[in-house]
């Protein structure tokens, strides 16, 4: 900004003043501001002014020092920590730890429950009817290969059928690849390590009028301060790795989600689209690492059918039926003691206690 003082023989006295932001990297947190200011001679030259720019940049050349060493304090030293190369090695070491003997596991009777389920939404167009063509479509349309664009049409289409499923007075929002970035501190040498990236899906269920306010600013801040409940998809990278070798770094984007949005418990699934594995992850009250469980993987099975494959019933309706159990739940509470937020019959109760 300039704010000019009377003209002195021709000339025009003003004062500049701004300020330059620097930053690490797009979507990481750390930042500083570096003020700007001065006086100048405008003439009609404009000598003294490029004299003012020549100055300002000398500040920059030796504020960098400076602004280079706080961000190296700020960072610790260290460049982020991708979620891709989060290993079990990682999570031990930040007090993420597993719940061996109180893992995710089916309920008896889910086959009776997934046929209730598979009802609802089908007069819209995701109904089960319609999800179980879609997939009959996708095995003889896209190849499988080890790459997680592959996944992509898969996952797209159960979250589909989720959404279709939802009461009317609820609304659910679909969000693809948030950058959440979060420092875990290491509680033996209290150093920190700063992991970062992408989320591939998040999706949100709540009242129309609050579903609205995420529609419209779809940014894991507005999701905290608005959305009573909260989803997260993280899909596998490389498809021909077992799944459960990526399970630290699901778990990794979860708790960076958890610490993000300050909530307690947080739902998810790794996925490859065909093979599903549902974790839930809850943070210590001492605010030092979490404990995460898991379900082994869910597949549906294929079989030959007037020599064209076709899918076996139940598992798309328990997929989706999980799926909208999960996304329904309020994100404080946990998993087997919470109201599923859906305003017909509990239907989507799958899990053991």
């Amino acid at each position: 900004m300039m704010s000019r003082s009377p003209k002195r023989g021709g000339r025009t006295s003003g004062e500049m003043r701004g300020s330059i932001q620097l930053y690490d990297k797009p979507g990481f947190v750390t930042f500083v501001t570096v003020p700007i200011s001065g006086s100048i001679m405008m003439s009609p030259t404009g000598a003294s002014f490029h004299q003012f720019i020549h100055g300002i940049m000398g500040k920059i050349y030796k504020l960098s020092g400076a602004v280079a060493s706080l961000l190296k304090v700020r960072v610790g030293g260290k460049k982020p920590q991708r979620f891709s190369c989060i290993t079990s090695d990682h999570l031990y070491k930040f007090n993420i730890i597993p719940e061996f003997r109180d893992q995710l596991s089916l309920k008896p009777g889910y086959e009776e429950r997934a046929a209730v389920t598979s009802a609802l939404g089908k007069e819209k167009l995701w109904s089960s009817t319609n999800l179980y063509h879609h997939l009959e479509v996708l095995q003889n349309l896209v190849p499988k290969r080890p790459n997680e664009e592959s996944a992509h049409p898969w996952v797209d289409a159960f979250i589909f059928r989720t959404s279709a499923m939802v009461s009317s007075k609820k609304h659910m929002v679909l969000c693809l690849e948030q950058v959440v970035s979060q420092r875990a501190l290491h509680p033996q040498t209290l150093s920190f390590t700063t992991h970062s990236g992408l989320i591939g899906y998040t999706a949100a269920i709540a009242d129309n009028y609050w579903a609205d306010g995420f529609f419209s600013d779809p940014t894991l801040v507005n999701l905290k301060l608005m959305m009573p409940c909260g989803f997260f998809i993280a899909e596998a990278k490389i498809g021909s790795f077992s799944l459960m070798e990526q399970l630290p770094q699901a778990i990794g984007e979860m708790y960076a989600c958890a610490k993000h949005l300050e909530i307690n418990t947080l739902r998810g699934v790794l996925t490859n689209g065909l093979s599903w594995i549902f974790v839930l992850i809850v943070l210590n009250s001492d605010d030092n690492g979490a404990k995460y469980r898991y379900s082994t993987p869910i597949e549906f099975q294929w079989s030959l059918g007037d020599m064209l494959p076709q899918i076996e019933k139940p598992w798309p309706d328990v997929l989706a039926g999980i799926l909208l159990h999960w996304v329904s739940i309020k994100s404080t509470f946990l998993i087997m003691s919470t109201n599923t937020g859906i305003d017909r019959e509990q239907l989507c109760r799958y899990w053991k206690q």
